[in-house]
């Protein structure tokens, strides 16, 4: 094989194969906590998708457009207020996951809990737009 044993060619192909494998599951989990972890649209942002949606793919005329959007608005009103629940929701399970965790945890691990929860919250708060949670298992909200 022109200097090149069998070996080291399958070696090249291994490490071409694990380096391959590598940059995709890099880029799968780049794209997937993108778009994963996406929080939805505002409420206005999502109706005017449906909207624009329903009146592409069913070809809606401007009269059932205007009987559409007051559909669109509750329907949109609702998903969102679905979401805040269920963002709540997973808040509170979350909270009490930490206070009864910190029971168990010396005064350094509760300090390194109470870090991880801000960061957990700054997090959620940043471009995620949900309210602020009643209060972290540290017992204090900052």
């Amino acid at each position: 094989m022109n200097g090149v044993t069998k070996s080291k060619a399958a070696l090249y192909l291994a490490a071409v194969f694990a380096a391959g494998l590598v940059a995709g599951a890099a880029a799968g989990y780049a794209y997937g906590k993108r778009t994963v972890f996406r929080p939805p649209p505002p409420r206005q942002e999502m109706a005017a998708r449906m909207i624009g949606y329903l009146t592409t793919e069913l070809r809606l005329t401007e009269e059932q457009v205007s009987q559409v959007k007051p559909l669109v608005a509750e329907a949109s009103a609702d998903l969102q207020a679905i979401q805040q629940a269920t963002v709540d929701r997973v808040a509170e399970v979350i909270q009490r996951r930490n206070q009864r965790l910190a029971a168990l945890l010396d005064v350094d691990q509760c300090a390194r809990l109470r870090e991880m929860e801000k960061r957990h919250e700054k997090y959620m708060l940043g471009p995620h737009r949900h309210k602020k949670p009643p209060e972290t298992a540290g017992g204090t909200t900052e």
